[in-house]
């Protein structure tokens, strides 16, 4: 499994570049996302998005979202941070495992954790349903 997680973070790394320079379209599912964290009642929304790959959903609910929103965004690999923290100043942005950070994370903490094309990658059920169980605790 460790070795699994350690070949897509060196993926990442050597083409992040690349990688972020690709992705710029908006994927359907963020209407989706947008209208639930827009129907909360609460104004102050925190959001904790794990292993997205780049960032275009902060970008997108920055743009046409009506809350404040409060974001912490995870990925395994450095260089996508990296490039993250200088196209989006200011955020919070963190290297780690989605599951080693879930686990650490204060309970109740999120209003949101969102996995878009990510979940996928966790090599094992395993994994996946201790992944789901950190989240919950999260929410």
């Amino acid at each position: 499994m460790h070795k699994i997680k350690e070949n897509l973070k060196r993926f990442y790394n050597k083409n992040a570049e690349q990688f972020h320079n690709t992705r710029k379209k908006l994927w359907p599912e963020f209407n989706y996302i947008l209208a639930e964290i827009n129907k909360s009642e609460n104004n102050n929304i925190k959001i904790l998005e794990l292993w997205c790959g780049d960032w275009r959903l902060l970008k997108f609910l920055q743009e046409n979202s009506n809350k404040n929103i409060n974001y912490k965004w995870i990925d395994l690999s450095n260089k996508l941070i990296d490039i993250a923290k200088v196209d989006n100043p200011g955020w919070n942005f963190v290297v780690n495992d989605m599951i080693n950070q879930c686990e650490i994370e204060t309970q109740e903490e999120y209003d949101f954790v969102i996995s878009v094309a990510s979940f996928q990658h966790l090599p094992n059920s395993y994994q996946r349903i201790l992944l789901l169980k950190h989240i919950y605790k999260c929410l």
